[in-house]
């Protein structure tokens, strides 16, 4: 008796240089009365590489994993009109400084007061927790950060 998941989050590693979808599937079975519930498509994850120094993170990106790619690096502005629950990922494949900065209303939050991602390969995940009349996006920085 109980759930038995199988498939499960099936990452496909494929992407190119502009941007791409990976498809996630799930299958899942229901036991208890002898019910079984098809194999689902949760989503798709997109992933696009940023080539520039500077970048808006806006709504646009929502949910999306963002590569960072220029070779001296880039600074993020996260807008502050982000919708509440507006996630992001960002990751650094430059030996450049990636960095954080909130526009001027909104504020970045992170444990340990740091807004710039550890180096090449880190990573960290921004979540909107917060955002007073759509006009003062309190932003969570979660990760490796330095």
């Amino acid at each position: 008796m109980g759930l038995i998941f199988y498939n499960v989050p099936n990452l496909v590693d494929a992407y190119d240089p502009a941007a791409a979808s990976v498809l996630l599937t799930q299958g899942l079975t229901f036991n208890a009365s002898g019910k079984t519930l098809a194999t689902e498509i949760l989503g798709k994850v997109k992933v696009q590489r940023i080539s520039t120094t500077t970048f808006d993170l806006t709504d646009a990106y929502r949910g999306m994993v963002l590569i960072f790619t220029h070779a001296s690096g880039c600074v993020i502005t996260v807008q502050k009109e982000l919708n509440i629950g507006s996630s992001f990922i960002c990751m650094s494949d430059t030996a450049g400084t990636v960095s954080f900065v909130a526009e001027s209303g909104g504020t970045l939050r992170n444990a340990d007061a740091q807004y710039a991602l550890f180096g090449r390969y880190a990573a960290a995940s921004l979540l909107v927790i917060a955002n007073a009349a759509n006009v003062a996006a309190e932003v969570v920085i979660m990760g490796r950060t330095a």
